[in-house]
């Protein structure tokens, strides 16, 4: 209505006081619309009871314009008339301020600003950005959205009489005027329709961002390709329709005889299954509510309309026989592991990979070719004819030309793979082979299998096509499960024999399989425990029962060692590893050890009474023999010792590191009961032979390093095929593992003193020909 109201904040200071007061009385701090009504309210009061010449003074008191409220005035009297001329309701005090602020929108839609929190300011219709007029009531609070009745330029563009809104009022307000766009269109699994993320603009001002709405009404073409392609090809919704249950469980059965058999386009793929929908759907079903409506009905008259037919799913001819290539191998009588397969040439999971629970592990021979399916034996045959030395593929022939005869041969019906093939070759052309001719690393590892390594809860351990180097990796885990599966049976530190009757194996389930444990006695130093071991350790057990025996029976040191002479005491005191001390210990253990060798295990109460008994008479004589072969050992080891510490030469160094190596690895903790009291005349031949060596490195250094490299060669031969080298243990070690480091002790012998008589014959080439064997 133009009416003014000054600020006192632009008056003189003069005149500010009195004004203070009457411009608080009708400040809204909502809106400067709410301050206006709230005046238009006290001069109508004061019209009710003041006179003509009051109100004029009284608007003079309140720094009020009698004339501009008598204009104020008279513009309501036409507006009331105008709406009682229309028969619209007049409502003379408002009660809901949003209801104004809405009337007035409708008129100042091109005065609308969004507040911009990093400028400070407001944006505008078409780019112009203004601030609140520092008189507006809302000059301090700057709501997200406000309306202005005029915007005036001085200093900057101000904004007055502002009233904040919402600006869903100006979408709704300006529906004609507004720009909408639509971008992002997807699917959406919740709505079960096709959605886009709406904008909507007034003026360039931003009314909406981000708003999700149906793309069903913008682009009903866009949506039902979305419907089709993410909810029935890609599987993106929620549904019991049974067709499309027994479409996805056809594809995926096809899809994985397809990975299975390493071939690419037999199979429907999802631009097919697209086609496939869309030419049995109608055009205006655009979302899932809209096909649960139209399937309802349809499929009353054609319920096999969206079915695929075995027709449908093959792209073209026949697909591969499911028997070609199993899901399951027989590893043993009662043991069926699953397979899976990958077409992933170069990743590592590519080919056929054989799931083994840890159980199961230790009982598979790493000699067979498991996971070598049918429909693959072709390939895995030509791969092995390719492999051998080039010898050997000339006397063969064109590998392809074998590859028929060999499949039908009988050879393959009995054997192993590996077997089989080599003795059906070696009929068909006369090549005698074996299975050790065949090299796999030519062979392409899709053809082998890959084995994954499952614990008890089906986690995986570890995985690779080494199957021997993943029993050895995990023979570990092995232990720790049968220990778990077996805790009932363990009991810790114990100094006598409290554990009844030990059997010799004890069964459990592990995984659904039949796993057996073999009960033991191990040595603590102090105490023995009983545990369950997975494999049979009878040097372990007999150990544990020499611990028990040992605390049983009275300690022969002493007296043994009283009775040596000065010179045999100061031998034995020089020991690194706990002095004369435990060297006397070390061989009382050996010596328990030999004596419970000549009994049966002892595996209950009465047998360890009885092996106690005996024992004890025994071992004072059998440890003052074996005192004796440590003493007559140890002389030669200290003047290795002796002569070694003074071999400074550059010249010689690398021969005394190795001698020192030796020294050490012979006589450390526990040698005497490591290598038993029946090898300790061969533990003194092996340091007579060393300090031999020792004497003469000065007159031929030369002579010595080729002797060493010699050496190295063999130990990094028996290193490379011999678990558990190096045998530091040999009574604990196997047949294999023994008679390696035997080779090895008398290799050394041979070719560094050779006046020194060896046990058995030894030479690089023996032992090329022992690992050749193995």
């Amino acid at each position: 209505a133009g009416l003014t109201i000054q600020d006192p904040r632009e008056r003189p200071e003069a005149e500010r006081g009195r004004a203070d007061a009457a411009h608080a009385r009708f400040v809204d701090k909502r809106s400067d619309f709410a301050t206006l009504l709230n005046l238009w309210a006290h001069i109508r009061e004061m019209r009710r009871t003041l006179s003509a010449n009051g109100l004029r003074r009284a608007c003079r008191e309140q720094h009020l314009n009698y004339l501009r409220i008598r204009e104020w005035q008279d513009l309501v009297g036409q507006i009331r008339e105008v709406l009682a001329s229309l028969d619209v309701a007049w409502t003379t005090a408002p009660d809901d301020l949003d209801a104004v602020h809405r009337s007035l929108l409708a008129g100042l839609l091109s005065q609308v600003g969004m507040w911009d929190p990093v400028r400070r300011d407001y944006l505008g219709a078409r780019g112009v950005r203004f601030v609140t007029f520092p008189g507006s009531a809302l000059a301090r609070t700057n709501p997200d959205w406000v309306m202005s009745s005029e915007l005036v330029e001085t200093s900057r563009l101000f904004a007055r009489r502002n009233a904040a809104i919402r600006p869903e009022w100006v979408e709704e307000a300006a529906a004609h005027l507004v720009a909408r766009s639509h971008s992002e269109p997807r699917w959406s699994a919740k709505r079960g329709a096709a959605v886009a993320t709406e904008r909507v603009t007034l003026y360039g001002i931003p009314l909406v961002t981000g708003r999700q709405v149906d793309l069903g009404r913008i682009d009903p073409v866009l949506s039902r390709e979305l419907f089709l392609r993410c909810a029935l090809v890609e599987g993106q919704w929620t549904t019991r329709h049974r067709f499309w249950h027994a479409n996805v469980a056809a594809v995926k059965a096809a899809v994985a005889l397809e990975e299975r058999s390493r071939q690419r386009g037999l199979v429907l793929d999802d631009d097919g299954l697209f086609a496939f929908y869309d030419a049995r759907i109608p055009a205006d079903i655009t979302s899932a509510r809209h096909f649960d409506t139209w399937w309802k009905r349809t499929a009353r008259e054609s319920p096999d309309l969206l079915t695929l037919a075995d027709s449908d799913v093959r792209v073209t001819g026949e697909l591969p026989d499911e028997a070609e290539y199993p899901l399951r191998w027989s590893a043993g009588p009662d043991v069926s592991l699953p397979l899976s397969y990958a077409f992933a040439p170069g990743a590592d999971a590519d080919g056929v990979t054989v799931d083994v629970p840890l159980a199961v592990l230790p009982g598979l021979d790493p000699a067979q070719v498991p996971g070598a399916a049918p429909g693959h034996r072709a390939d895995l045959v030509l791969a092995l004819l390719r492999s051998p030395a080039k010898s050997i593929r000339r006397q063969l022939g064109p590998a392809p030309n074998l590859v028929d005869a060999v499949l039908a041969a009988p050879e393959l019906a009995d054997r192993s793979l590996l077997d089989g093939v080599a003795a059906a070759v070696s009929r068909i052309t006369g090549v005698p082979l074996t299975a050790g001719d065949w090299d796999l690393a030519r062979v392409p590892g899709h053809l082998l299998p890959r084995y994954r390594v499952l614990d008890e809860a089906g986690a995986v351990l570890g995985e690779g096509r080494d199957l021997a180097g993943l029993q050895r990796l995990h023979e570990p885990d092995r232990a720790e499960m049968l220990a778990r599966a077996a805790a009932d049976l363990h009991v810790r530190g114990q100094v006598d024999w409290v554990f009844g009757d030990i059997p010799e194996t004890v069964d459990r389930v592990v995984s659904g399989v039949p796993v057996t444990g073999h009960p033991v006695l191990v040595d603590r130093g102090t105490a023995v425990d009983l545990i369950v071991a997975p494999d049979p350790v009878p040097v372990v057990h007999t150990r544990g029962v020499r611990r028990l025996v040992r605390l049983a029976v009275p300690d022969p040191g002493p007296r043994g060692h009283a009775g040596l002479d000065l010179t045999a005491r100061l031998t034995l005191g020089r020991y690194p590893h706990g002095g004369a001390q435990a060297l006397l210990a070390d061989t009382a253990d050996a010596c328990v050890d030999a004596l419970l060798a000549e009994r049966p295990a002892v595996r209950s109460r009465a047998a360890f009474d009885d092996a106690v008994a005996a024992i004890t008479l025994a071992l004072p004589r059998s440890f003052a023999g074996g005192l004796a072969h440590v003493v007559a050992a140890m002389t030669p080891a200290w003047e290795v010792d002796r002569a070694v510490a003074a071999l400074t030469s550059p010249v010689v160094s690398d021969s005394a590191a190795d001698i020192r190596a030796e020294l050490d690895r012979m006589l450390a903790p526990g040698a005497v009961s490591r290598v038993g009291l029946a090898a300790l005349p061969d533990l003194r031949r092996h340091l007579q032979a060393l300090a031999l060596r020792t004497q003469r490195l000065a007159d031929d250094p030369a002579a010595d390093r080729r002797r060493v490299a010699e050496v190295q060669v063999a130990e990094a031969l028996l290193a490379a095929h011999v678990r558990g080298w190096p045998v530091t243990d040999p009574l604990a070690a196997d047949d294999t593992a023994r008679r390696a480091r035997q080779l090895a002790d008398e290799l050394r012998v041979s070719l560094f003193a050779q006046q020194v008589r060896t046990a058995v014959p030894s030479s690089s080439k023996r032992i090329a020909a022992f690992v050749a064997g193995l």
